[in-house]
């Protein structure tokens, strides 16, 4: 008679489609972790566009995001930590402007590489908003500031070559302060009564800008 005792081949071919098994339900748990965290910080990043930071509550988030507070304290310590969404896409805005300035030569480059800065700050002008209202928060955050922009203006390889080695880390320093400046530079800019004004105001600030690169 023959046994239906199980084989040794039986016995692995189990074992090895429970383990594709649980693998799949981890897989999926993870993925469903990936999606529950993105979808949360999606809704905190439009919150914090169209109302500021201080103004967008944990439970707000919850709402936009359709899950619970619950679900939100699992995946984030406190709103406090969704800031670093804000520093990464406003990071990303700000680069793909400043990167355009290893281009720059002339007073002209400067004063139409200003036209696009607000453009993209028009764009972005909300975002700013709440990053300067996070960092009041968040004193990680704040320290990132200076070090960050430095980062940026350091990639400039081709702005940098124009200038002596040894006035590398002065130059960093200087064009990272007028950048950080520039968000209310275009504000001013950008809500002036009048073209003239304006254009005025960004001549100036080109001027600075191209003295402060020229004076090295």
């Amino acid at each position: 008679m023959k046994s239906t005792r199980p084989t040794k081949s039986d016995s692995d071919a189990n074992e090895m489609t429970i383990d594709s098994d649980l693998s799949s339900l981890s897989s999926l748990r993870d993925e469903h972790r990936r999606v529950t965290h993105a979808r949360i910080a999606a809704a905190a990043e439009n919150l914090f566009k169209m109302n500021g930071f201080r103004a967008t509550s944990v439970n707000d988030i919850v709402q936009a995001a359709g899950t619970t507070a619950t679900t939100f304290y699992r995946y984030f310590k406190s709103k406090g930590e969704l800031a670093w969404v804000i520093q990464d896409e406003l990071r990303a805005a700000v680069e793909s402007e400043t990167t355009k300035l290893d281009n720059v030569e002339t007073l002209s480059d400067i004063r139409d590489w200003l036209e696009g800065y607000v453009v993209m700050w028009r764009r972005a002008h909300m975002l700013c908003s709440a990053f300067w209202e996070a960092t009041l928060a968040d004193e990680q955050l704040r320290r990132t500031i200076m070090p960050g922009t430095m980062a940026l203006i350091r990639q400039l390889r081709g702005l940098l070559s124009r200038i002596p080695e040894s006035n590398h880390d002065g130059i960093a320093i200087r064009l990272s302060t007028l950048v950080l400046a520039l968000d209310r530079v275009a504000y001013v800019a950008d809500t002036a009564d009048s073209e003239s004004s304006r254009s005025a105001i960004l001549d100036e600030f080109a001027t600075i800008m191209f003295r402060s690169l020229m004076e090295h």
